[in-house]
């Protein structure tokens, strides 16, 4: 009897540890139409600029062969180009309001499916590991397509934020990495959110869901960490998360923030955004997240022109 009780507790467990795992992996994604009328919901004026806009469809290659869809906006001014990379179950309609808002200040865009999601390849989704090795990709696509005549930025949000951070930490191409809402680990995140939406213990279920994780893509929960790249980071980055962020609490964001500055190597601007959401700093406050990132653009150019006036 004791036995039967024993086995059935590690299948019980096993099996949780296996759906975690499959949760993580192979995340429900939403639809286009889904993703845009949410954003159309919070943001109304998107659709005059998506109608409008002279959005060409591209291809790029990844790293792993498949197929990455994206959107490439040309800018009159171009100042330089910015790469917009989207969130968690969402594709590139979640990209649509950073598009419209880099495309005023001036920049190119290239926002993109990140492997997993909407019209992209990929078997996973690896929280980063994977999806920085993407956007060098996406690099090497947009320095060809602009001749290597522009600066590149990056901007992510939530675990598109992670990807940029990780990205920057191995691409010094970049000259500036804006990341929203991000995760410091996604482990840590994981088990936040096993706390609060499944009411479970995080021991011994983590421990199992790693397991099967690294056993059916080699790569683990500990390996999706932008907090353990940051010290390789070369360029200025950028560091937003709304206050009231309950997916991804700020305390997450605080300490990417800290263990940057710590470093010392780069600079780092903190803007948190009172009253945000977890990815809804852009449509809580509109003005003041466009000033920010400007002036953090405009810090970029002005550092990477002294740095190639000193080499010159």
């Amino acid at each position: 009897m004791i036995l039967n009780i024993l086995l059935l507790a590690v299948a019980l467990v096993l099996g949780v540890g296996l759906y975690l795992s499959r949760q993580a992996m192979y995340p429900k994604t939403r639809s286009d139409d889904s993703v845009w009328q949410a954003e159309l919901k919070r943001m109304p004026i998107l659709e005059t600029f998506y109608n409008n806009a002279a959005i060409e469809s591209v291809l790029i290659q990844s790293h792993d062969t498949y197929m990455l869809s994206g959107w490439w906006l040309k800018s009159p001014a171009a100042k330089g180009v910015v790469i917009v990379v989207h969130g968690i179950r969402l594709n590139k309609f979640a990209s649509v309001k950073y598009m419209r808002m880099f495309h005023d200040l001036g920049y190119h865009v290239l926002a993109y499916d990140q492997r997993n999601h909407g019209g992209s390849g990929g078997d996973f989704t690896s929280y980063g590991v994977l999806e920085s090795e993407d956007l060098k990709c996406v690099v090497d696509w947009v320095q060809a397509r602009t001749s290597n005549l522009l600066d590149i930025y990056t901007h992510g949000e939530s675990m598109g934020a992670a990807t940029v951070l990780m990205h920057a930490a191995k691409d010094s191409r970049i000259q500036g990495t804006i990341a929203d809402c991000s995760f410091s680990e996604a482990e840590r995140t994981f088990k936040e959110r096993l706390m609060i939406d499944y009411h479970l213990p995080k021991w011994p279920l983590m421990f199992f869901a790693d397991g099967f994780n690294r056993l059916k893509t080699g790569i683990g929960f500990q390996d999706m960490s932008p907090l353990k790249t940051l010290s390789d980071i070369s360029a200025p980055v950028m560091i937003i998360h709304g206050t009231t962020d309950r997916y991804v609490p700020i305390a997450h964001a605080e300490q990417l923030y800290q263990t940057l500055e710590s470093f010392g190597k780069v600079p780092v601007t903190f803007f948190p955004v009172e009253g945000a959401g977890h990815a809804k700093s852009i449509s809580t406050n509109y003005e003041a997240y466009l000033v920010g990132c400007e002036s953090f653009l405009t810090d970029c150019a002005r550092i990477q022109a002294t740095d190639a006036a000193v080499t010159a």
